[in-house]
């Protein structure tokens, strides 16, 4: 029996292993055949010539810590190409949650979160090539973080069973957290800051929307409809994580 389903495990890997080069090939392939590389990002075409193991040597060059730091920011909030920011302190919360959750993943190991964490570890490599690239053709040390939506599922199973192996409540922090920051990254950084309401300063830091000003922020229905649909999507994740209530003992008769 082990035999049979180890072999089925082998043909089920090696079946999605096919399907995985099989879809996205022929883009890469067209890549290839038109850029000369399979990557279509920008830095990898202004390194054409640049050998593959040239560009691996100047990996001690890059300033890792830096590469970290704006591929952590821009991946947990980014006000696109206005390259809008919340206060640095949510960003440290984050970071706080990120570490703990890591802590309490060697607690919680098991072989479905190692599988897990292959795939997730595999595209931060491919992240950290990025970095590579981005740092040999503009000489900066950064990637975008927004790339990790694409393993966002892995990312917060991750968190969730990191945290919980710390306490079981302890992943409630991720949604209360997320809908805290969409809600206030949404209504009083991006849409002050597109409708006029605050801007940059001199210095290039962005102004304060303060509270008594949300009465001039043009929500309309939509809005109000975004803000129904995050707090009842917050009160889903957290009912889904709230223990049901023990059965009434009934007296015998």
């Amino acid at each position: 029996m082990r035999l049979h389903h180890a072999i089925w495990l082998i043909c089920v890997a090696a079946a999605s292993l096919a399907l995985t080069v099989l879809i996205p090939g022929w883009w890469y392939l067209h890549n290839l055949r038109i850029t000369g590389s399979f990557s279509t990002a920008i830095q990898d075409q202004a390194l054409r010539h640049v050998p593959f193991v040239e560009r691996l040597r100047h990996i001690p060059d890059v300033h890792w810590l830096s590469a970290i730091d704006s591929t952590f920011f821009s991946h947990i909030w980014f006000g696109g190409w206005s390259f809008l920011q919340v206060r640095a302190w949510i960003y440290h919360a984050f970071a706080l949650i990120t570490v703990l959750a890591i802590v309490g993943l060697f607690r919680a190991w098991s072989r479905h979160l190692a599988a897990l964490a292959i795939i997730y570890v595999l595209f931060c490599g491919g992240i950290a090539y990025h970095v590579l690239l981005t740092y040999l053709a503009n000489g900066v040390s950064s990637s975008a973080g927004w790339y990790l939506a694409s393993v966002i599922v892995p990312e917060m199973i991750l968190l969730a069973a990191g945290l919980r192996a710390l306490t079981p409540r302890a992943s409630l922090a991720l949604p209360i957290a997320f809908a805290a920051l969409d809600l206030y990254a949404m209504l009083f950084v991006a849409l002050p800051y597109y409708n006029g309401l605050i801007a940059h300063r001199p210095t290039g830091t962005l102004e304060a929307f303060h509270i008594g000003q949300f009465a001039r922020l043009p929500l309309g229905p939509a809005g109000y409809l975004y803000i129904a649909a995050t707090l009842a999507l917050l009160a889903i994740a957290v009912l889904a994580q709230t223990p049901p209530l023990p059965p009434k003992r009934t007296s015998a008769a």
